[in-house]
């Protein structure tokens, strides 16, 4: 059994900030800000809508949710469609099966069906955003973002709502573990890594995330 490292979120986080397009703009002394407001808004938002079967609430807002037997790649989770008169959330089966199975041999196991619950809560939030059309990356001043090395332009830094749709996803569905860790688990498994070898990963990533973020860093538990 892989005994899974206790980790804060803003570690796996700081993985989707660095992926903005505008990362390089953001400052060091900024980047915990755009992380705290992110997971903030995520984890405001699933205390709002506990209780609530996310799929009723979609159905009754025009939502179709769509769980697929099959998907067009073996790293797509879910997707949100959101287009003119398609309004549509699709679920791949086999991916929330994949990790569930990569999971029951964790000390933190879940079911596919688990898995699958937290998909549908991820691309919620999404719906929450387009619904509304307030946006995660609203909560945060844009990044000043220099254009041919000459002009300046404002820049928002949108994976803030990757940021808070993972947040959504943890506290709604009460996860032991960050959802990306559940992909690294499932990645390390089908390279047929060691344990050892995962816990080195993360130990990297949680030294990379304390080291630009400026924050003493606390170790694996």
């Amino acid at each position: 059994m892989i005994q899974l490292p206790s980790l804060p979120d803003e570690v796996f986080a700081f993985q989707d900030l660095k992926e903005d397009f505008s990362y390089a703009w953001i400052s060091p002394a900024q980047r915990e800000a755009y992380l705290s407001a992110a997971l903030g808004a995520g984890r405001s938002a699933a205390a709002n809508w506990r209780g609530h079967a996310l799929d009723e609430e979609l159905a009754r807002a025009g939502v179709a949710v769509r769980c697929w037997p099959d998907a067009p790649s073996s790293d797509i989770h879910s997707q949100i469609l959101w287009d003119g008169g398609t309004h549509q959330i699709d679920i791949f089966l086999p991916t929330a099966r994949a990790v569930g199975e990569a999971m029951a041999g964790t000390s933190c196991p879940l079911t596919p069906e688990q898995v699958k619950d937290a998909f549908l809560a991820h691309e919620f939030y999404h719906y929450l955003e387009y619904s509304t059309g307030h946006w995660t990356d609203e909560l945060c001043p844009p990044v000043s973002k220099r254009i041919f090395g000459i002009f300046r332009t404002p820049a928002p830094i949108r994976r803030m709502s990757e940021i808070a749709a993972f947040a959504f996803s943890r506290e709604f569905c009460g996860l032991p573990v960050h959802p990306k860790l559940m992909d690294y688990v499932l990645l390390y498994q089908r390279r047929g890594l060691s344990e050892s070898e995962l816990l080195g990963r993360m130990e990297r990533l949680a030294a990379e995330y304390y080291a630009a973020c400026g924050r003493a860093e606390e170790g694996l538990l």
